[in-house]
Parts: C-alpha cells; structure tokens; sequence
C-alpha cells in the first residue's frame, strides 16, 4: 500500500512536470508565431519604395502602358511578358555604377512581380535565421524564457529607418541572413566534418561573400581571430568558408561601381578625432546600442567567473570581432544604419549565449525572471502589432495617392500622410515615413497611354492644412485685389 502510493505521488509528479513543460512548449510556440506573423506581416504588405522605385526608373511608362499603377501589385508573369532588354538594362547600369552584389541583380526579377511574392520570400529566410540564431544561442526554444528576449533582441534591435520594408532592402539583408546564420551552425557543430560538408561551406561562402560585403567582411575578421588563437577552430570547414567569403568579397571589389561608390562617401569626419569621436558615438549608441550590451554582460561574466573563462569561449570571441568590425565597416562607409546590419545579427546571439551562461532570466522556477521576460515580450508584441497598424495606414494612403495622381495628373498631393511623430511611444517610431523614405512613389514616366509626365517620378505629399493655407492666401489675395 505504502509503495502503491510513493509510485503515485511520482506519476504525479511527473505528469505535472510534464504539462508544466508543455505549457511552457506552447508559450514559446505562440510567442514565436506571434512575431513571425507580425514581422511577415510588415515585410508583406510594406509598399515598394525608395531603391524599388529606383530600380524601376527606367519602366514607368512600360507599366503604365500595361495597366500598373500601383508598382506593390506587379504583373501577372503568365500573361504579361517580361521587359527582358529594360531588366538587362538595369542590372547593367548598378553593376557599373551602384554595385555588383547579386542580391542586386535577383531581386530585379521580383520587383516587376506582386510584392508578396518576393517578400514572402525574405520572410521564410528572416524566420530561419531566427531559429538558427537560436539554435546555436542554446536556447531552448520549448521553455525558456529567453525565447522572449530573443524576440525582443531580434526586433528592436532591426536597422528600421532604412527602408526596411523595400524589397531591394530585404533581398540585400535578409536572405543573407540566413545563409550566414547556416553557415555559422556548421562551422560550430564540431561534429560535421568531411570533404562534403566543406565543399558546402565552401560554395555558400562564396555566395554570401558576393551576396553582400556587410556581412562577409565581419565574418572574415572573426574568423581570422579565432583560427589564429585557437587550434580547434584551424579545421577545413574554417578555411574554406574563410576562402571562399574573401573570394566573395573580390567579385564585389573588383566590379567597376566600387570605384563610383567610393568616391561618393564624404569623409568629414576625419576632419579632427572629436569629429571621429562623435561619429563613432552615433553609430554604437545610437544605432547599434545592443552592442554596448553584449560589452556589459562581458564585464559581467569576467567578474562574476573568470576573464581567461570568457576567452576560452571562442564563439563569444569570434562574435564580439565580427560585431566590431561591422561597427568599424559602418564607421569608414555610410554610417547609416543598415550598413552594420551584422551587429545587428549576431550580436543577440552572443547576449543570449551569456545571459543563459549565467543563468539570468533562463530559469522558469523564479518568478521576477519569468516577469521580467512577459513584460519584455508584451512590449514587443505591443509595438510589432503597432508596427502593422501603421503598415496597414501608409499602404492604404499610398494607393490614395497614387490614384490621385493618375486621375488629375498632378504631382503635388494632398493628404495627412502618416508623419513619424504621430506614432505612439511603444511603436518607438520606426519605420519610414513619406518625408524620410517615400520621396518616389511613382517610376519617372514621359511616355505613356494615359498622358502622364513626369520625368523625376516624384510626388509632393502635403498635408490637408496646406491646402487650406494655400487657400486662405488665395482668398485674402483676392479681396486685396
């Protein structure tokens, strides 16, 4: 009887434990669905703009002619043929002039086509990504907390100003993404080895160093650094990702546009080191803070245990590298945001991997841990759902404007486009508005059916208070007269 009831109280323990993993199982599921449709959502119906318009430029009146006046809605490939010389044409002109990276020249076949077509693309790559980055992070994705703090790190810490929406944007950043995500989760997993396995890094190491200079330079750099301090990672996989990204990289230096590019960047802030300073500054606190995260939890963890521990971790060494040399890529090109996107990348991979090293936020038995993390994946939630309202708003004002320019035929429009300083505070004012990103909204078009001129593609949008401005100056001008 008693051994009856000792093996109950066990089955009872284990059952609860059971749904208690469960629970924490479909949390994670839910929490992680949430941001994939969200972001998806954004990415998706996000209209084209800025570099999309530009590298439509030279097809507005082919469209019109076909019957496209929203450029986000495309054509129909299976009854429309494609402007092959036009597409050519294009490459050609930002392989001379702009860049050689190949995302360039895919994504040409996409801007013609619906945007969820190629956006949908870059969405399933922006969710694999995040799930490699968990992956290699430790990160039990079933019942860990820091899964919301993954989703946090992942979202807020995104270049938003920079026409993230853009197709062009999305094809340059994140199906990248995801190949170096894969690259770094073979690269790590010591047990893959043999001649197949570096033949794959090898090819996608080349692809990636092609793909875009962003992210396989800080690569290279972190790779060198641990290769030469540590002899573990002198293996075949290491080498030949190391070869092939640096022939990557000598495709897009090589091209004729480097030259073009280069002479473009203004170097004013080598004018004195406070102007070094400063700009520096701007890019880690402003634009890469999770940065100055990753230094303070390294600080953290080398108190806390032992400095010598943290070098012996050589991922954390090859992330902290490649994140500062990202930062420093940043620094001597454009400064913006998006051009130290791999910061961005992998550094919260190297939070979360520290974070869960010392047992922060990662064990659901403490209460004020679990707390913390809800409040932290209902803010996200909170400004992501946010994010798509807005999405929703500037999508529908966008066709409104358009529309208009088609019927009368005038480039300057009136309408209470979405400024950036309507958005509530926990939508942390993200995402570009019209006097910021949305200065094309049309492909430049002088020859067309429908009697449209205009050569620079640009709509003026004014508010509706202009308007009555403009008239109250029309009307007191009158009864001067």
């Amino acid at each position: 009887m008693v051994s009856t009831c000792v093996k109950n109280r066990k089955d009872r323990y284990r059952l609860s434990k059971r749904d208690g993993i469960a629970c924490s199982y479909h949390l994670s599921i839910l929490w992680l669905s949430l941001y994939f449709v969200g972001i998806s959502f954004f990415l998706i119906v996000t209209p084209k703009y800025a570099d999309d318009q530009w590298y439509l430029s030279n097809l507005g009146d082919w469209l019109l002619n076909r019957d496209v006046f929203f450029i986000t809605d495309g054509i129909n490939p299976f009854k429309v043929e494609m402007p092959w010389k036009e597409m050519a044409d294009t490459i050609c002109f930002h392989y001379e002039h702009d860049t050689a990276r190949i995302g360039n020249m895919i994504v040409m076949q996409f801007l013609l086509l619906p945007k969820w077509i190629g956006s949908g693309l870059c969405s399933m790559a922006w969710i694999y990504a995040v799930c490699i980055g968990l992956k290699i992070s430790d990160v039990d994705w079933r019942n860990s907390p820091l899964v919301l703090v993954a989703v946090a790190l992942w979202y807020f810490g995104m270049p938003w100003p920079t026409h993230l929406g853009g197709l062009v944007h999305q094809f340059n950043y994140l199906i990248p993404s995801a190949i170096a995500m894969y690259l770094l989760m073979i690269l790590k997993n010591r047990q893959k080895q043999g001649g197949h396995i570096a033949a794959v890094v090898f090819v996608l190491s080349i692809i990636l160093g092609a793909w875009h200079e962003g992210f396989a330079l800080p690569m290279v750099s972190g790779l060198l650094s641990v290769m030469i301090f540590y002899r573990e990672c002198r293996t075949a996989k290491g080498i030949m990702a190391l070869t092939g990204l640096v022939i990557g990289v000598f495709y897009i230096m090589t091209a004729p546009s480097l030259t073009e590019r280069a002479s473009t960047l203004n170097l004013y802030y080598l004018a004195t080191p406070w102007d070094m300073v400063k700009r520096l500054g701007k890019i880690v606190i402003v634009f890469h803070p999770l940065l100055l995260v990753l230094f303070v939890l390294e600080i953290i963890y080398c108190i806390k245990f032992n400095f010598r521990l943290l070098l012996h971790n050589s991922f954390i060494v090859f992330i902290t590298v490649s994140a500062c040399a990202s930062i420093l890529l940043s620094f001597a090109t454009t400064g913006s945001e998006r051009s130290g996107w791999w910061n961005d990348l992998i550094v919260p991979v190297g939070i979360l991997l520290l974070l869960r090293e010392m047992k922060w936020l990662d064990n659901g038995h403490i209460f004020i841990n679990k707390l913390i993390c809800w409040v932290i994946g209902t803010l996200t939630v909170a400004s992501l759902l946010l994010t798509d309202i807005y999405t929703v708003r500037i999508a529908r004002e966008c066709r409104n404007v358009i529309s208009e320019c088609v019927e009368h035929k005038r480039f300057v429009i009136y309408n209470d486009w979405l400024s950036e300083f309507d958005a509530p505070l926990v939508w942390f004012t993200k995402i570009d508005t019209y006097h910021v990103g949305w200065e094309f909204l049309l492909p430049p078009c002088e020859n067309n059916k429908y009697g449209l001129r205009n050569p620079s593609g640009s709509i003026r949008v004014l508010p509706e208070s202009a308007r009555r401005d403009e008239n109250d100056s029309a009307g007191i001008s009158n009864e001067d007269s």
